[in-house]
């Protein structure tokens, strides 16, 4: 996509329309330059740049590697208190506190402990929070077994000049003291207490290059912390596109330098400048094509990450060639568990209804909850049309129950001999209910001989003195124990007459007061009862 400032505007009018096929602006001697003959002639090699960069890469696509890490062992210390320096101000010396983000870049050293610590990034306190530094620890103090700093220490500026004192809080005094930490599936708060010192979630860029807008742009080192108190959080964290104009009046080195010095009164031309800001979003926000997403992070892991460029066509000739000779395939397998969306009583669900709300995850009501499912998949790594699909952590979808029923009456349906019928895993079947009515979870499993009538067996019609099994089994249905078990069913060319002549656990199956058995009978391999 080209750039999103529009610089058809006074006083550039680049008016440059790739629509007419223009690829050299033809200076002649005699005639004057114009302001915008130079503008369009930046237009043409841009548009041709632009060109070659999608032939390779997608928006927002890593061209040079500027590594992106996610670091949940980021120590943070709680000051509660920061000692005010001497500042001059209009000629006047006065007393402020210090700027603690002057600290990023510096060494700290307790004056107790002995433990150094480099001050990697810094957030200003509110009236709920206290002044944060973000640290690495690189000496184990004076005794060397020691790896934090001490709580309620104070700590100074190793080699600082007009620098600060600080004093690290203590638990359960220093703000906050407690923090609300919500789950990305379910929606749900907790909170978890919060001590003077420990772990945040961060995310930290190194340079590198970005294709953006059809500009080959570069980032520059950055660090973000996600949770100042927190190491297991949850968000999605990229870059935000900024294209801004640049004038001599805010950048001095605009104005001309010909005579080896920025000359002021000489302003230059202005300048397109786009910058890429390390920015963060709620895990479950929407975000808009002027954020590059390169890290998505749940719980305290990686769940997708930008990779650097594979030349496309490249990749999409392995591709063919490996779907060609291999099709689709697992290589690790992705388990899957299925529960209710809609969290009641024993049924296992993942969301509970807001009574106050009235909603359910905030956003569905009781009866449109009760339509949907919610399917887990696991960590896996398969080939799908050649391409190599990794899920490194488990994943969460919602899933419309089926609710469209197609009903067929009078349809005659061909067999070509009796079938064999597996039973296996009754509990944990399908949950099955009639319109209007609550759906039960892992449901009692009968079988039928004949529709609506009793469980396999004799129907209770037949003539007096009929063979019948010494043990009832109607209406016995199948136990935990008894899950897993083969129903066969079999021809026979002559009817048994006597107890010896049938197989083990066998009942006939008889047409309904006909008073004649059927050619099948029916067997279980072990003791089901039904």
């Amino acid at each position: 996509m080209p750039q999103k400032t529009n610089l058809n505007v006074a006083p550039y009018y680049d008016d440059y329309d790739a629509g007419k096929n223009f690829y050299k602006v033809l200076f002649r001697p005699g005639y004057s330059i114009q302001t915008r003959e130079l503008t369009s002639l930046q237009s043409i090699l841009q548009n041709q740049i632009e060109s070659f960069g999608k032939f390779n890469f997608k928006q927002g696509q890593q061209v040079i590697p500027g590594e992106v890490g996610l670091n949940t062992k980021l120590d943070y210390v709680k000051l509660s208190s920061v000692s005010e320096v001497a500042v001059n101000e209009g000629g006047q010396i006065v007393y402020k506190k210090y700027d603690i983000k002057q600290l990023v870049g510096t060494q700290l050293q307790g004056l107790n402990s002995g433990v150094v610590g480099r001050v990697l990034a810094a957030e200003y306190g509110s009236d709920i929070e206290a002044d944060t530094l973000f640290v690495k620890y690189t000496t184990s103090g004076s005794a060397s077994n020691e790896t934090t700093f001490r709580q309620g220490e104070t700590l100074e500026v190793i080699a600082g000049i007009n620098t600060p004192l600080l004093v690290v809080g203590t638990d359960g005094s220093v703000l906050p003291t407690s923090i609300n930490v919500e789950d990305p599936v379910s929606g749900n708060i907790e909170t978890l207490s919060s001590r003077a010192m420990g772990f945040a979630t961060a995310v930290d860029v190194q340079e590198g290059v970005y294709f953006v807008n059809g500009f080959f742009v570069r980032n520059e080192k950055q660090l973000l912390v996600i949770n100042k108190y927190y190491n297991k959080a949850s968000a999605k964290v990229g870059f935000t596109i900024s294209e801004d104009i640049v004038t001599p009046e805010e950048d001095v080195s605009l104005a001309d330098n010909a005579r080896g010095f920025s000359n002021q009164s000489a302003p230059g031309a202005h300048r397109l400048s786009i910058n890429l800001n390390l920015t963060k979003f709620d895990y479950t926000a929407n975000t808009d094509k002027n954020f590059i997403q390169l890290v998505q992070i749940k719980n305290g892991s990686v769940e997708k990450q930008v990779k650097a460029a594979d030349y496309t066509l490249l990749e999409e000739t392995l591709a063919r060639r490996t779907y060609d000779e291999s099709g689709d395939y697992v290589v690790e397998d992705f388990d899957y568990d299925v529960r209710e969306y809609y969290q009641r009583t024993g049924n296992n669900g993942v969301y509970a209804l807001n009574s106050e709300t009235g909603l359910v995850n905030k956003k569905y009501s009781a009866t449109e909850a009760e339509g949907k499912m919610v399917l887990s998949v696991s960590s896996g790594k398969a080939y799908v049309k050649g391409y190599e699909i990794i899920n490194k952590e488990s994943k969460t979808l919602e899933v419309n129950k089926g609710r469209d029923t197609l009903s067929r009456d009078n349809v005659t349906i061909k067999s070509k001999g009796l079938p064999e019928l597996s039973v296996t895993n009754v509990f944990g079947s399908i949950p099955l209910n009639t319109v209007g009515d609550e759906i039960t979870g892992y449901p009692t499993v009968t079988l039928n001989s004949t529709f609506n009538d009793g469980t396999i067996g004799f129907s209770g019609l037949e003539p007096d003195g009929y063979f019948r099994d010494t043990t009832d089994r109607r209406s016995e249905v199948f136990t935990l124990n008894q899950g897993i078990k083969t129903i066969y069913v079999a021809v026979i060319n002559e009817q048994p007459v006597e107890t010896s002549q049938l197989p083990d656990e066998v009942w006939f199956v008889t047409t309904r007061g006909t008073g004649t058995i059927s050619a099948g009978i029916v067997g279980f391999s072990s003791q089901a009862l039904v």
